[in-house]
């Protein structure tokens, strides 16, 4: 993601926050990326026998660490003074993920998404999606007999999407995949047991799909292409909806792979009218953010707000980088790869006060 590379470390310790119902964070979360030219999820949100889990993504799968809704307080001040409705959820080796209507004040600002984080990678405005999406109620499949493997969705198509599979022979037994972003693509998600290879049920599975927030559940019977030992089953929905199951043996292959076997090569990405709104949007948002940093600077008193190695002209810095970086991608002509490369290095050449 294009902001880790120009974020700065943000664990501030947390003070004038609430204490937080877990149905105001579980869920998954993302932001757009620029040089991918799609939706990535950066957190997911978790609920595990009563207990809450923030993960991270890393290499198509979650890291997972424990994390309270009544974090530690700490003296250290916040760059904005948090509004009593704030809501906190807090690791101590993540930082922190803030829940706020739109124009309340966090300890680092407003976000119009409604959460924000104040984390390792950097302070951001994330768009949360439902971890599932409400298809009609199934056992899970589970504890079948069969090879494991992990599931993952690649979506072609611009539809948010809730997702599930099932054998042919255990059709009620379905396992529900976490939702997927219009052209976005999940993480690997434990687990399913495909059909034994020498089975009838081997040829094919069912998978039923919603688009969100409110259509119609739909089961189909997709083909299951025969792999000798398969570690994934990524289920590929192209642009007219056409599901498409892609088992694959390696644990990095993804759409976006040269060992690829689906029919379409490279990773979903938005279209170029998309694409172009989502920018004007990502740069605006930006603009936004830095102008209530100067404001909020240039009123506050002597020592009300931090300005050392990860204060409040740190973050100005880090998110006038950002800003010309999304500028000059959305200028660029050029390939994506190239236009990244020309947007680092204008990145590079901004200073605090630009």
């Amino acid at each position: 993601m294009f902001p880790a590379r120009l974020s700065v470390l943000a664990a501030y310790a947390v003070c004038g926050a609430v204490h937080a119902a877990p149905d105001a964070f579980v869920g998954i979360y993302s932001s757009f990326d620029p040089v991918a030219n799609a939706p990535v999820d950066l957190l997911k949100v978790q609920d595990v026998f009563g207990e809450l889990e923030i993960c991270t993504s890393a290499d198509r799968r979650w890291s997972c660490v424990e994390a309270s809704t009544k974090p530690e307080l700490g003296d250290r001040p916040g760059l904005f003074k948090a509004a009593p409705s704030v809501k906190a959820l807090g690791s101590p080796k993540l930082g922190y993920l803030y829940s706020a209507p739109a124009g309340v004040p966090t300890r680092v600002g407003t976000t119009p998404t409604g959460h924000i984080t104040e984390m390792v990678f950097g302070i951001e405005a994330l768009q949360r999606r439902p971890l599932r999406g409400g298809l009609s109620p199934s056992p899970t499949g589970y504890r079948q007999a069969g090879q494991e493997v992990h599931l993952h969705a690649a979506n072609y198509s611009g539809d948010m999407l809730a997702l599930a599979v099932a054998r042919s022979d255990a059709p009620t037994l379905r396992t529900e995949l976490d939702t997927v972003n219009g052209y976005g693509v999940t993480n690997g998600q434990c687990c399913m047991h495909l059909p034994p290879p020498d089975s009838k049920a081997a040829a094919s599975m069912i998978v039923t799909y919603r688009v969100l927030p409110d259509g119609r559940e739909t089961a189909v019977t997709v083909p299951l292409p025969s792999t000798a030992t398969p570690s994934a089953l990524w289920v590929v929905v192209h642009a007219d909806r056409k599901i498409e199951l892609v088992p694959t043996e390696g644990r990095y292959s993804d759409p976006g792979s040269s060992n690829w076997p689906g029919k379409v090569k490279g990773m979903p990405a938005l279209p170029p009218a998309r694409r172009a709104t989502v920018m004007g949007q990502e740069i605006a948002l930006r603009k936004q953010y830095i102008a209530s940093l100067v404001q909020r600077r240039d009123s506050a008193q002597p020592g009300e707000v931090p300005n050392d190695e990860m204060g409040i002209e740190e973050v100005l810095r880090v998110k006038r980088q950002q800003l010309r970086f999304l500028e000059t991608m959305a200028k660029c002509g050029k390939d994506l790869e190239a236009c990244a490369r020309e947007a680092q290095q204008a990145a590079r050449g901004v200073g605090r006060e630009d």
